[in-house]
């Protein structure tokens, strides 16, 4: 989402968070509603002005022109209200109700994670003694699983990450482009009602609600660019219900909020070449009556949250839940796939949104999966994040020593609590904190060989120009890096930066994460 220029002459990376609440305040004790502090890091992205011709010095960030910068304090406490609430979310068990209710494996799960625990112990151990985590020195060869149990993690057809030919949608995602060729977000086309009308809605595994912009909000962030937003219509559609107590929600942004009331519908999704589709009936979403100014020049019509039950406004069933459960006889796997790309290298027209499958096309080799070890966000564990060769302390740990990962899909960048964004930055030579703002720059002439390595040891290179997103101002030196810090709880929030570098998987049938190398 792109922010309209600002009067101030500096370029910043703004970024904001949101929380929803679902109402009536009978709700607000309850642990699912203390769960609804969500919407991921929304990208806003910079806009580049001439920079003043003296008094700056490109070595004190102090003496740089800034713009909004109260934006970006607000930004870092959005964050904190968005994943500082994580550690109330239950840890993952996988037998309980509430598992079977949403249509989990609940066999395949338990022995992946205790193989994981097995390997993150091994890794605090080697942490503990000092031993630097580069990718040869992580123990994991004893404790990797067997081929036994990889071949029970593949799908039914026995084809590593290939799923038989049945029900499959795919999706296109449009990949909105902001200044200096970023990728801001990507869209997907989603039918909504009867006759169904398409949205273009922005995926997001970070938060577990959807909302669209209502007909009856006529103010200029609810037509969006040039009055061209579509909105929704109750009276338009004929499978358009309301829900039993009329609950409203409030979507709160760092400059306003959204703000509506939730409803029921159809949704659809259909594959863009014809044929297969899938249908979601009785579907509970928000529809917006206010949207805040920011929207008035954001591409999307809403977003569609594709998190767990545990995040949802008053604990309404999912997009993701309903999808499954209402087509299961046609899947073959509860899965959703995607492929980020790159607008500098060329790819993003092949960005896409497949449920069901994979393809197999757009990555190379097997699909690594990690288990899901908190059903709320598409959590994960990973041991270590940071410059190729870096040593244990100049590095972001991860598994039980360190942070939990996160899938975030509708972030651009990368967030982390203040001191393992330090980790990271105190090995990237000439970097200097903007400690106000939690953002670091650093020579545009470096090239970051950066990796995150998971919890069975498997590495994943990323994209070097993914990392710098663009000079600190316009004739600086200094690029600003796309990891930030926040107050994430503990967590390690994985948006396009990282996810621009593999193909992902979200199983939700076996509560777990998949990563291969992008073709």
């Amino acid at each position: 989402m792109i922010l309209p220029s600002a009067q101030s002459a500096v370029s910043l990376a703004l970024l904001l968070t949101a929380s929803l609440t679902a109402l009536p305040t009978t709700q607000a004790n309850s642990h699912a509603h203390q769960l609804q502090i969500l919407r991921s890091l929304e990208h806003r992205h910079r806009q580049l002005a001439p920079a003043p011709s003296s008094a700056i010095s490109d070595n004190d960030p102090s003496t740089w022109p800034v713009a909004d910068l109260a934006k970006i304090q607000r930004f870092r406490k959005k964050v904190s209200q968005r994943y500082s609430n994580s550690a109330s979310v239950p840890a993952a068990k996988w037998s309980p109700p509430q598992a079977k209710a949403e249509g989990l494996d609940t066999t395949i799960a338990d022995s992946d994670q205790k193989v994981q625990d097995n390997i993150l112990q091994q890794i605090a151990k080697a942490i503990k003694s000092g031993i630097d985590l580069v990718a040869d020195t992580i123990p994991t060869s004893a404790t990797r699983p067997s081929t036994k149990m990889e071949k029970r993690l593949l799908p039914a057809s026995g084809t590593a990450g290939a799923a038989p030919a049945q029900n499959v949608v795919v999706l296109p995602l449009k990949d909105v482009v902001g200044s200096e060729s970023q990728d801001v977000e990507y869209l997907a086309q989603v039918q909504i009602g009867s006759p169904a009308r398409t949205y273009s809605m922005q995926v997001d595994s970070g938060s577990s609600d959807a909302w669209i912009a209502s007909v009856r909000c006529t103010t200029t962030p609810c037509l969006g660019v040039d009055g061209q937003r579509k909105r929704y219509n109750t009276s338009q559609s004929s499978t358009y219900a309301p829900t039993p107590s009329n609950k409203t929600f409030e979507l709160y942004y760092s400059i306003g909020a959204v703000k509506g009331r939730m409803i029921r519908d159809t949704f659809s999704f259909s594959s863009s070449t014809g044929g297969n589709s899938l249908t979601v009936r009785k579907q509970t979403f928000g529809i917006a009556n206010q949207l805040s100014s920011d929207f008035a020049t954001d591409q999307t019509d809403g977003v569609l949250g594709l998190g767990f039950q545990a995040l949802t406004a008053a604990g309404e069933r999912t997009i993701l839940q309903n999808l499954f459960a209402q087509n299961n006889a046609s899947l073959a796997s509860k899965i959703v796939s995607f492929y980020f790309g790159r607008s500098k290298s060329g790819t993003a027209a092949k960005s896409e949104m497949r449920i069901g499958a994979t393809n197999p096309a757009l990555y190379k080799g097997n699909i690594h999966y990690v288990p899901v070890t908190r059903r709320a966000y598409w959590q994960f564990a990973f041991s270590r994040f940071g410059l190729a060769g870096a040593s244990a302390k100049n590095s972001v740990k991860g598994g039980a020593a360190g942070l939990k990962g996160i899938v975030d899909t509708g972030t651009s960048y990368i967030a982390m609590p203040w001191g393992n964004a330090a980790d990271f930055w105190n090995a990237v030579p000439n970097s200097q904190a903007v400690e106000a703002y939690g953002y670091w720059v650093y020579p545009c002439s470096s090239t970051l060989n950066v990796n995150i390595t998971l919890a069975d040891g498997t590495v994943f290179p990323l994209n070097a120009a993914d990392l710098n997103t663009g000079v600190a101002y316009s004739g600086s030196k200094n690029c600003i890096g796309a990891v930030f810090a926040a107050d994430t709880d503990n967590s390690a929030i994985f948006g396009a930066t990282f996810l621009k570098s593999v193909y992902t998987v979200l199983d939700w049938g076996q509560s777990r994460i998949g990563f291969a190398p992008i073709a």
